[in-house]
């Protein structure tokens, strides 16, 4: 019982932290970026896919990350095929202090991802 419960918490830890940071970034501005990299730590207790993504603004290169946690490994393993590698999406970044972003990752993948190579 004690590892359900654990595995809860995880899972609700990461979503609370990915909620907060969705709303602080909703009134960023947007600009486009590209995928630089995806993976999905699938094996382990607690799935999490991380997209790898960069963005120009002001001829200056930024990079970000951006996670997501999972129940179950197959869900991670899926998600992460919708970010290929170069993939245009569009990033929300800090006015302020532009190294801070936030992936936008509403819509993007309302299509079949395409297969990894």
């Amino acid at each position: 019982m004690p590892l359900i419960l654990d595995n809860i918490l995880v899972f609700l830890f990461r979503a609370i932290v990915l909620i907060y940071l969705d709303i602080r970034s909703r009134d960023w501005p947007v600009i486009e970026g590209v995928i630089t990299r995806t993976d999905a730590d699938i094996h382990t207790m607690y799935p999490l896919t991380r997209i790898f993504y960069s963005y120009t603004l002001e001829g200056i290169e930024y990079f970000g990350t951006y996670k997501h946690g999972f129940w179950f490994s197959y869900s991670a393993q899926r998600f992460a095929s919708f970010y290929p590698l170069s993939k245009m999406v569009r990033v929300r970044y800090n006015p302020a202090q532009h190294h801070i972003s936030f992936l936008e990752d509403n819509q993007q993948y309302d299509e079949e991802p395409k297969s990894r190579k």
